[in-house]
């Protein structure tokens, strides 16, 4: 970095605001680039990271945390890349997932890899719009591991795309449960729960073996305590940082 009218890389500490005046990050430079320790902060003022640099590369020790200020993940960088023992943590404090790297490779068991694999693999169906032979990957995946969180919100995704909205709550209830900062499970647990009302007061254009082709209304009455729940998730959503077109819209239309 250097300063407007000066030809000298600047070294020495530097802090950043959000508008709100808050501090948004602070650390050092050395010739320009980041080094030593470097803090970013979340706008109500909670860390969100600290990480060490050398040279404007990771180095050392590093902790990133949820908004309500729980670890949310902490391990080593060597030149850039994942060094060692890295754990993830929930926001509730339960351990997510731990894995040890050697030369930037996890180092698995054969029923981790087997269990990413399937998550994986579930992921690409979805991409192509194969919702069913995700829904299948995933099945198989809880076998192997019934206790995370991302799985239920896959495979609940899946459900509210296939369409399947009762059962993509069921899911969504599951990886909110194991994870309450979910930032999308909550916001598509909302728009299942939409979903399920306008589809119900759908009328049919034209239906085939493979797809059906409803036409649905812009807005439908939905009871209020059902309301209350849908605009909770919303609202935390938008709290926790997803500001989609879509998500607003759902605000304007059913919680104002």
């Amino acid at each position: 970095m250097v300063f407007k009218n000066s030809e000298t890389p600047y070294s020495g500490k530097f802090i950043d605001y959000f508008i709100n005046g808050n501090i948004r990050g602070d650390g050092e430079m050395k010739d320009g680039i980041v080094s030593g320790l470097r803090t970013v902060y979340y706008p109500n003022g909670n860390k969100n990271y600290f990480r060490n640099y050398v040279n404007g590369i990771a180095n050392g020790y590093s902790e990133e945390y949820f908004q309500n200020g729980n670890i949310k993940q902490k391990g080593n960088f060597k030149n850039g890349k994942d060094d060692g023992l890295w754990q993830d943590f929930y926001s509730t404090g339960v351990i997510k997932r731990q894995s040890t790297f050697v030369n930037d490779k996890a180092n698995l068991s054969k029923e981790e890899e087997k269990f990413y694999n399937l998550q994986n693999k579930a992921i690409d169906l979805m991409k192509e719009e194969d919702y069913s032979g995700a829904i299948k990957k995933l099945d198989q995946a809880e076998k192997l591991n019934s206790g995370y969180a991302d799985l239920y919100f896959y495979r609940g995704t899946a459900k509210l795309d296939n369409p399947d909205f009762e059962n993509a709550v069921v899911d969504l209830d599951k990886a909110i449960q194991l994870e309450p900062l979910y930032m999308e499970a909550l916001a598509n647990r909302a728009f299942a729960k939409i979903r399920k009302y306008e589809f119900k007061n759908g009328r049919t254009l034209s239906k085939t073996s493979e797809v059906t082709i409803m036409a649905v209304k812009d807005k439908v009455d939905i009871p209020a305590e059902e309301k209350a729940k849908i605009c909770s998730d919303l609202n935390k959503s938008v709290e926790l940082g997803d500001k989609k077109e879509m998500i607003l819209d759902a605000i304007k239309n059913y919680c104002q």
